[in-house]
């Protein structure tokens, strides 16, 4: 190790940390999904709540913190973001009904948020040039990490502890984290906090974004128990739909905008991005039911739901460095699409599998699951980023994290709402509590599996238009 890496070691550290529990965060709670719907005999919808309140909020303040963050300095945003996340943390550890706990969950989320928007500048600002590809690819490993144990430390915890240790556990790391910060980053280049005072502040863009991506959620994720046609949907949905139509119209027009819409323009890079957004929503949907899956037609207890769950982010971690090398030498895009065409066929598979006794086709799945994913976003995150240039490159990332927040909500919206409907109203809440026949439920997540089907495939035309950016990277021009 060089004299100068040792040098920056409690940064990387720092950042290293703060992007593992992040990333672990993100998982664990899916895994306890299930025992908190029968803890608080709350329903599919307030179960998924927990998960899309926290989307929600990191979605919508993803492009304000990132101006935030520009004004008041990364130091200042990244000790902020996790101080955010350490207090919803608690909020979530103690909370003592389902509503609050989706509200600490909100807090979470814009904790995650600015943590997001800030890890890069953090070693943009600190980190000389000559490290900076190291660091990065360890903030990955350590991603990966997160990715991987989320899922089984979840099922330990709330199988042998209670679920609420899945927030507790961050309450000694965030304060390591917060000590490990405010000691080693400098504030020597801190911005004057009057310039957050003094500038203007696209403040009716960012409400319009927040309102458009709520009630988009809102609408999706409670169409089913009010009914598609109530006046409260149908309203949220216009609303939803209205509020992006202004926001576009207002960015387009915006001097200093918080998305790049011309980038929207290129055809190329736009059947990219939603390529890339079938493929979220399919990751995060099945990723929400698959617990319900594993508990209540295998009868697992959560521990062992963890540890198969492990599958798929150990295949995903194991052949993320794969596909890099594959993309290297040869083509993003055709990766793209075998990759979706594979994961279609894993969600067919499964769906046809979903009633035979034991494990065997479980595992397989899960294995096909996580190695398409893995196979599919280092060639997507290649092909997109090739539209970035040095004037737009944090617009094309900002995009980019937009659409896999969008992606991730929306995916538990659609898939959550399709299982419920193929399932009778037995009026109860959790449906552990239920008492449905297996058949039924099985039923219910063939049809969701079939769903993913037709969304991966659906990806796989979009991936089949897109190409890598055939203009100079220092040129980005609208097809």
């Amino acid at each position: 190790m060089s004299t100068e890496f040792r040098s920056y070691y409690s940064i990387i550290l720092t950042l290293c940390l703060v992007e593992f529990m992040a990333t672990v965060d993100s998982s664990i709670i899916l895994i306890a999904l299930p025992t908190i719907a029968e803890y608080f005999n709350a329903t599919t919808s307030e179960a998924a709540a927990v998960q899309l309140c926290y989307l929600l909020f990191l979605t919508s303040v993803l492009m304000i913190f990132g101006k935030i963050t520009d004004k008041i300095g990364p130091r200042r945003a990244y000790l902020l973001g996790q101080i955010v996340f350490l207090t919803g943390s608690i909020f979530c550890g103690v909370a003592p009904n389902i509503l609050l706990l989706i509200a600490a969950r909100c807090l979470q989320g814009v904790g995650g948020a600015m943590l997001m928007v800030t890890a890069y500048a953090v070693v943009i600002q600190f980190i000389p040039l000559t490290l900076r590809g190291r660091v990065l690819s360890m903030i990955l490993v350590a991603a990966a990490l997160g990715l991987m144990l989320g899922a089984p430390l979840g099922g330990l915890l709330t199988g042998y502890l209670s679920w609420r240790w899945l927030f507790f556990i961050n309450i000694p790391l965030g304060l390591f984290i917060l000590f490990l910060t405010q000691r080693t980053l400098s504030s020597a280049d801190d911005p004057p906090l009057s310039q957050f005072f003094r500038e203007p502040f696209n403040f009716w863009n960012a409400l319009l974004s927040f309102a458009s991506i709520a009630l988009l959620f809102y609408g999706l994720g409670a169409g089913h128990e009010l009914g598609w046609r109530s006046t409260p949907i149908l309203g949220s949905l216009i609303i939803s739909l209205v509020s992006a139509v202004i926001l576009i119209y207002r960015e387009m027009r915006y001097p200093d905008p918080f998305l790049d819409m011309n980038l929207l323009k290129n055809r190329y890079f736009l059947f990219g991005l939603l390529g890339f957004l079938m493929v979220v929503m399919v990751q995060s949907g099945t990723g929400f039911l698959l617990p319900f899956y594993l508990e209540l037609v295998k009868h697992l207890e959560p521990q062992q739901n963890g540890l198969l769950m492990i599958i798929i982010s150990g295949c995903y971690a194991l052949l993320g460095p794969v596909a890099g090398k594959i993309v290297d030498e040869w083509s993003p895009r055709g990766l793209c699409i075998i990759a979706a065409g594979l994961l279609g066929g894993a969600c067919l598979m499964f769906s046809g599998t979903l009633a035979i006794s034991g494990l065997f086709w479980v595992i397989i799945a899960l294995a096909w699951l996580g190695a398409t994913f893995s196979l599919f976003q280092v060639p997507a995150e290649y092909l997109l980023m090739s539209f970035a240039h040095s004037e737009n490159q944090g617009k094309v990332s900002g995009m980019f994290n937009f659409i896999l927040a969008i992606g991730a909500g929306v995916g538990i919206s659609i898939t959550e709402t399709l299982f419920s409907g193929y399932l009778p109203n037995t009026g109860h809440g959790s449906l552990a509590n239920a008492g449905l026949p297996v058949e039924v439920l099985t039923n219910g997540f063939r049809h969701m599996f079939i769903w993913a089907a037709v969304a991966s495939f659906i990806a796989m035309s979009f991936c089949f238009l897109a190409r890598v950016n055939p203009q100079p990277a220092s040129k980005l021009e609208g097809h």
